[in-house]
């Protein structure tokens, strides 16, 4: 219980807006022969970073690449559920029309959108930003310190 566990990739493939490769996962918990649980799942493999690029200009970089991202601010406004999409399959749409536009990312104002949301990011290759607003302190937080 607790344990970290490698997973060893020969030649792995990286994601990137351009080829975004996800992994299958599955897990399974075993005592002895039975299986006791399981879940499925999937990842990519990717670093996101601020670095220099090859002229030492300060870029977002992709696997250590520069990545220009271009792309639309997306409010998450449905016109049939207003913040919430009415169907699990529209929840794809949302994020296959920047792809299909040209884009390669996408800034998400103040909403955080469902996980089926970001699945379909992560499969079409499109970055997400989201700006959400700051906790407030507590009153009295401060005095606290």
């Amino acid at each position: 219980m607790g344990q970290e566990i490698a997973l060893p990739i020969d030649r792995p493939k990286l994601w990137a807006p351009d080829s975004p490769f996800l992994y299958n996962l599955r897990v399974e918990l075993r005592r002895g022969a039975e299986r006791a649980d399981a879940v499925a799942s999937y990842f990519g493999m990717r670093k996101v970073a601020i670095g220099p690029d090859d002229k030492g200009v300060t870029r977002i970089l992709v696997n250590g690449k520069p990545v220009f991202q271009v792309g639309p601010l997306d409010q998450g406004f449905w016109p049939d559920g207003l913040y919430t999409a009415p169907a699990t399959r529209r929840c794809g749409l949302t994020s296959r029309s920047p792809r299909s536009w040209g884009f390669n990312a996408t800034r998400k104002h103040v909403k955080v959108e469902p996980e089926r949301w970001y699945y379909w990011c992560d499969r079409l290759g499109l970055l997400v930003c989201r700006t959400c607003p700051r906790a407030t302190p507590a009153p009295g937080a401060a005095s606290r310190r």
